[in-house]
């Protein structure tokens, strides 16, 4: 028996050999129906079926085993599937075993039905041509999903970072320019304000930088910069952090 054939009439047991698999994943979120645990693995099937069924040349063949398939005008059912799963607590080495799982339940139901045709040898090759392109597509999906939460991630970091900085930052301000506080409070305070300040800039990076990802990319401006003041902020503010320690800043003539 052909193997597309095999899958076309056994898609029921094959699904059902997935979910009982998928069924014994080990995730942080609540235990998934027999809807979810089956997610988009019917639509996959039915891709491997057509792509079997679709006459290939040696050289598409080739291409395909050299992981430079034609990339797909649409999201295909292995990108969803990868983004559900992530969504639902699956780390991607659990969503690989998924697909080792299935590879492994058609080809030992279908040996069943082999008799060890040419054209049977052909597809079994084709098959897993079909099955590492579908996991080629979700670990690319999947590894786009993380960086995509890990930007956003970063973006709300900094955003609700700014306000409590900004609060110090005036605090520090008024404190180091208030009178009779004494030399000592208004050399803390003016490092309190010196070290949030370069905070506050610290976070404008990193804004600039998710934005980069997700953006068209940070406006760059060249400018002129003396490195002496920028190296005695620093400077102080290690001593203020390290006040038992001796710590000399020297400035080295050309």
């Amino acid at each position: 028996m052909r193997l597309s054939d095999f899958i076309t009439n056994n898609v029921e047991p094959i699904l059902q050999a997935w979910e009982d698999f998928a069924r014994t994943i080990d995730t942080p979120g609540a235990p998934l129906d027999a809807e979810a645990l089956r997610d988009h693995a019917e639509q996959m099937l039915h891709a491997i079926v057509l792509d079997l069924r679709t006459k290939q040349s040696a050289q598409e063949q080739l291409a395909k085993a050299q992981g430079n398939a034609p990339a797909s005008v649409s999201e295909t059912p292995a990108e969803t599937h990868a983004v559900t799963r992530l969504m639902a607590g699956f780390t991607i080495d659990q969503m690989v075993s998924e697909y080792r799982a299935l590879r492994t339940s058609v080809l030992s139901q279908w040996s069943k039905h082999v008799t060890g045709t040419p054209l049977e040898l052909d597809d079994m090759t084709r098959f897993h041509e079909a099955i590492d392109q579908a996991l080629a597509e979700s670990i690319a999906s999947y590894s786009r999903a993380v960086e995509a939460s890990r930007n956003i991630f970063l973006g709300i970091l900094g955003h609700d970072l700014r306000t409590p900085l900004g609060a110090i930052l005036l605090g520090a301000d008024v404190l180091r320019r208030s009178e009779g506080i004494g030399t000592k409070a208004t050399r803390i305070s003016s490092q309190i304000y010196t070290s949030v300040k370069r905070a506050s800039q610290i976070v404008g990076d990193l804004l600039d930088l998710t934005r980069c990802q997700m953006g068209p990319g940070i406006p760059i401006k060249r400018e002129r910069l003396d490195l002496l003041p920028l190296c005695e902020h620093i400077t102080e503010e290690i001593r203020a952090f390290h006040p038992s320690t001796d710590i000399l800043f020297e400035k080295k003539r050309r």
